[in-house]
């Protein structure tokens, strides 16, 4: 198996499912999806207290806040809506924000208790409950 693992003859080939431009045109209409300032103000709250919670050694950066916004706008995107909804941001939450937390203490490198922390805090702060369409 070691000999083998330089043997490019096994790569399977693949096809492409859309070119640059398809691809460059998905990302137009998710970047065009509008998020209400109330919802990008409970994304900070969340963001802010995964960096100030009791387990959490390192929480979500600003890098981990922009792909959990753009999760959100695409699923929304995909479900055609041009506007994020309050069930977007929650559907994307633990996909996207529970691996970049790094837990303190005895829970080091668990990512059932990142995600069991991260459901905590998105328990712990109410989700708006406005109209957010238009």
């Amino acid at each position: 198996m070691l000999k083998n693992l330089s043997a490019q003859a096994s790569m399977p080939k693949l096809d492409a499912v859309l070119d640059g431009a398809q691809l460059l045109a998905m990302r137009r209409e998710v970047d065009a999806v509008r998020i209400h300032d109330v919802l990008l103000n409970y994304a900070l709250q969340v963001i802010s207290k995964t960096r100030a919670h009791e387990r959490i050694q390192l929480g979500v950066s600003p890098r981990g806040a922009l792909a959990w916004i753009r999760c959100a706008k695409a699923k929304a995107a995909m479900e055609g809506r041009d506007y994020v909804l309050p069930d977007d941001l929650k559907a994307c939450a633990q996909p996207v924000l529970a691996h970049r937390l790094i837990l303190g203490g005895l829970s080091l490198g668990s990512d059932r208790q990142a995600e069991a922390v991260l459901a905590q805090i998105l328990e712990e702060i109410p989700v708006p409950v406005e109209k957010f369409q238009g």
